[in-house]
């Protein structure tokens, strides 16, 4: 019995030194997970020998930068959060979305990210150029804000940092920082390409004068715990490695909305009535070869996309190395081959993995495989001892093996998201619910779908 007090007593005064430093998160777009091990990146190299490092992180579908970062900020699967893609489109509230371009407020993002949490329990925040960073949840906003930047200039990146630094000496004990390289460069070069290495030798340097800049402004380096983590990683792509949906009958005059005419993941809202038809279409043997075909039903359940109202009927997710387009050009397409990076891909992929690296005070000497980019959320929420984090499908098992001492979860019992998701509040009708009508009954969901839209005008 003493033995057991004595223990507990351990635990608890490793858990109380815990928590009392300072968070940095800084995330980087397009970082894929063996970047890191470039020699070549000074900074990064200091992360890896002297803090904690985990090789592989696993990030969710869709595999690009909003439901990624958001994921990271919310700990929550993208069927949970919302922030299913970059591009969306929202039945309930009729609107698109399109990150970085529209105006972004709580309709959005309905889960309170780690800043927002932070600021409700009295932590103090700086968000710079992050997904979502100057969204108010109810009167509560980041102490601090910079919103989202998809580019700029490394002299546009170092202001940033500047304002970020003073925020953090002042008031701010949690900081996000997003780098958006190097996803330009991997866009429009292949990954061997000087173009990239040059992106990331940028980031090095940013990171150099992060952490230089912080000393410079008072931020003590022994009471700062620095993470940095991308939100996806690269595939290389040739450009002529593009399939058309027009080639198996289908055509833009059949849909509603879709994502874009050129993608690698991408939603499809047909016209009434035509779901069926377009799904068999793009079902076809020869069309495996390209892409697969998913009903918003039969969506595997790793994606975890499916339990959202914002899931189209019919999602295209591309083979590796391929693009889907829906329209061939009328133009001559011989153009010259072009190889680049891309992203979008099937998150099994090991090439859509991320890294993260950690170092301060709380972290310790080590490495870690692989682990999910949800497990990142209660370690943020423990660090900072707050209690004011909602629960997740994360535990703070893995995020215990990254540090010194002692982590206490203080989240209360995950919220049943997949119903708050898919009843939109105002007699609005999901697509996953209207795709599986239509998958036998289509007639019947045509007429349901009728109904509603009376009802509401009623």
């Amino acid at each position: 019995m003493h033995l057991k007090a004595a223990i507990m007593l351990v635990a608890a005064l490793a858990n109380a030194v815990l928590g009392k430093n300072k968070l940095i998160i800084v995330g980087m777009s397009g970082l894929r997970h063996d970047f890191v091990d470039r020699p070549s990146l000074d900074a990064f190299q200091r992360f890896i020998n002297t803090g904690f490092k985990a090789t592989k992180v696993k990030i969710p579908m869709i595999t690009n930068s909003w439901p990624s970062l958001w994921t990271l900020a919310t700990g929550l699967w993208p069927e949970e959060h919302g922030v299913i893609d970059d591009i969306m489109y929202d039945p309930t509230i009729n609107l698109p979305f399109y990150g970085g371009v529209t105006k972004t407020d709580t309709r959005w993002f309905p889960y309170k990210p780690i800043w927002i949490s932070a600021e409700e329990d009295g932590v103090k925040a700086a968000v710079s150029g992050w997904p979502g960073s100057d969204v108010k949840h109810g009167t509560v906003q980041a102490t601090f804000v910079h919103p989202f930047i998809s580019k700029e200039t490394e002299e546009e990146t170092k202001r940033r940092i500047d304002d970020f630094c003073g925020w953090m000496y002042d008031q701010a004990d949690i900081g996000l920082f997003l780098l958006p390289e190097p996803d330009n460069a991997a866009h429009e070069n292949s990954l061997d390409s000087d173009e990239l290495q040059n992106a990331l030798l940028q980031n090095n340097r940013l990171i150099n004068h992060l952490i230089e800049t912080l000393n410079l402004n008072g931020v003590d380096s022994s009471s700062t715990n620095i993470i940095l983590v991308g939100d996806h990683g690269m595939m290389e792509h040739e450009s002529s490695h593009v399939t058309y949906l027009s080639d198996f009958g289908v055509s833009l005059g059949d849909f509603k909305w879709y994502t874009s005419n050129l993608f690698t993941t991408g939603m499809i809202l047909p016209h009434d009535g035509l779901a069926e038809s377009i799904y068999e279409k793009l079902s076809q043997r020869n069309a495996s070869e390209y892409f697969t075909a998913y009903t918003a039903e039969n969506l595997p359940e790793r994606f975890h996309i499916k339990n959202h109202r914002r899931i189209t009927p019919i999602v295209l997710v591309a083979n590796t190395g391929y693009r889907i387009q829906i329209t061939r050009p009328h133009t001559d397409d011989s153009a010259p081959v072009r190889v680049v990076g891309m992203h979008g891909y099937d998150s099994n992929e090991v090439e859509m993995m991320t890294a993260m690296l950690a170092s301060g005070p709380d972290f310790k000497r080590g490495k870690l495989e692989e682990i999910r980019s949800i497990d990142i959320y209660p370690l943020l929420c423990s660090l900072l001892k707050l209690n004011t984090c909602h629960g997740t499908d994360a535990t703070i098992d893995v995020p215990q093996q990254m540090v010194n001492g002692v982590l206490m979860d203080k989240r209360p019992p995950k919220l049943n998201y997949a119903t708050l998701n898919m009843d939109s509040g105002d007699s609005g009708m999901s697509y996953a619910t209207v795709s599986s009508a239509l998958a036998t009954y289509s007639s019947i969901c045509i007429l349901l779908i009728s109904f509603i839209v009376l009802f509401t005008v009623c």
